[in-house]
């Protein structure tokens, strides 16, 4: 878990087009908010607007699976008026502080009066997309209305709802309350994720919550019977913290937790969210961090790529950088991410495969070879404004070091 970038990948996505009827040609992203609420009036459906970046990976995610049919995103749809607005354009900016997007992709659905009825952000896939699309179009009723309703009789689905909006606003205490009301009015309800990452924000974003009050918080919501996923997501969100704080001890706690549910939950008759992806992430880091075998963990970590990883580009950049992050095995990380480079496509792909090469290299005390890395990776993507500050660091080192 520990080592998110490590999952860094290309995905060359293109930019769609949805009309009145459905899909329409490539690099038009749609008609504008005011059109597509005009043409929702005369057809009497809501509005779907995405709410993307150039940069978001996840949006060209999106991109891609629709043009593909078989998902299903084109014909669920053409029930709608659906268009694209950049977030950092034209626009875009006004309208997404409207709407309240703050992370991307956003999908925003409007009535044709502009009236928000439903968000939600992030993009799993085209099942993800689709169990959010279709409870927010059968229930066609503004925010406003859905809190009046809430009021008067609540459900566990307008708990949810709600607390939903009051994260993406920002609100994530009195969202924390609501996820927890949810689950009081329908206990068959598992909403550890949500918990879990609703607090995660409140720590990187509320500075009247810390780093250790997440930890606090996760340990005492989540016992020995919590879902493995809500554990799981947890330790990957204390390793973030953890690294943010400088202090890996802070995750010690959850970690802790995390190995005593899945020990829990083992055996033939457990019902469990662990998985053995899951068990062998956890004897990874507890290698790691609790029983300081950093070598056996590498070992482990290597074992459990997939196949093919040695001929891979992005595979061996993702075990390069998790060696880097976690200061393992540095002489073969770096071997491997320069096999990385000379098997990397030109462009994106070879630059991130020179970033982790030369963080590497830094690492190792060698900051010469990590300046002429560095250059390379700005030459490979002009355009990514993170390598020039690279550059800068390592320049700064290398300088001091001679």
């Amino acid at each position: 878990m520990i080592g998110w970038r490590s999952t860094r990948t290309i995905v060359a996505g293109f930019l769609m087009l949805v009309t009145l009827s459905g899909l329409g040609q490539a690099e038009d992203r749609g008609p504008g908010l005011d059109e597509a609420l005009a043409q929702a009036k005369e057809r009497g459906v809501p509005v779907v607007v995405d709410f993307f970046t150039d940069w978001c990976v996840y949006c060209k995610h999106f991109n891609a699976d629709l043009a593909r049919p078989a998902t299903g995103l084109r014909e669920a749809l053409d029930a709608t008026v659906f268009t694209s607005i950049d977030a950092e354009k034209g626009e875009g900016p006004e309208l997404a502080k409207l709407y309240g997007v703050s992370g991307f992709p956003t999908y925003v659905v409007l009535n044709a009066d502009g009236e928000l009825l439903d968000r939600w952000s992030g993009y799993g896939g085209p099942e993800h997309f689709l169990g959010a699309l279709g409870p927010a179009l059968a229930d066609p009723t503004t925010v406003a209305q859905k809190k009046a309703r809430f009021e008067a009789s609540p459900t566990a689905e307008d708990a949810e709802k709600l607390a939903r909006f009051a994260s993406a606003d920002g609100e994530y205490s009195r969202a924390i309350d609501l996820f927890r009301r949810a689950t009081e009015l329908d206990s068959s309800r598992d909403l550890s994720e949500d918990l879990v990452y609703t607090a995660y924000l409140r720590a990187r974003k509320d500075a009247g919550f810390s780093a250790a009050d997440f930890v606090d918080f996760v340990t005492e919501e989540l016992d020995d019977e919590a879902a493995g996923e809500g554990w799981m997501l947890a330790v990957n969100l204390a390793s973030r913290l953890a690294q943010r704080e400088e202090s890996i001890e802070l995750m010690r706690p959850v970690l802790e937790g995390a190995l005593s549910a899945a020990k829990a939950q083992s055996g033939p008759d457990a019902e469990s969210g662990f998985d053995e992806v899951d068990r062998r992430e956890l004897k990874i880091l507890s290698l790691l961090h609790l029983e300081g075998r950093g070598d056996e963990a590498a070992q482990l970590k290597k074992e459990s790529m997939k196949e093919g990883w040695l001929e891979d580009a992005n595979g061996l950049n993702a075990y390069a950088w998790w060696c880097f992050e976690n200061g393992v095995n540095l002489v073969e990380a770096e071997a491997l991410a320069r096999r990385g480079i000379e098997l990397a496509e030109p462009g994106t792909e070879k630059a991130m495969v020179l970033d982790t090469a030369a963080e590497i290299c830094n690492a190792r005390g060698n900051c010469r070879d990590s300046v002429t890395l560095i250059q390379q990776a700005i030459a490979e993507d002009p355009e990514d404004e993170s390598y020039p500050r690279q550059l800068e660091r390592f320049q700064k080192i290398l300088a001091s070091s001679e």
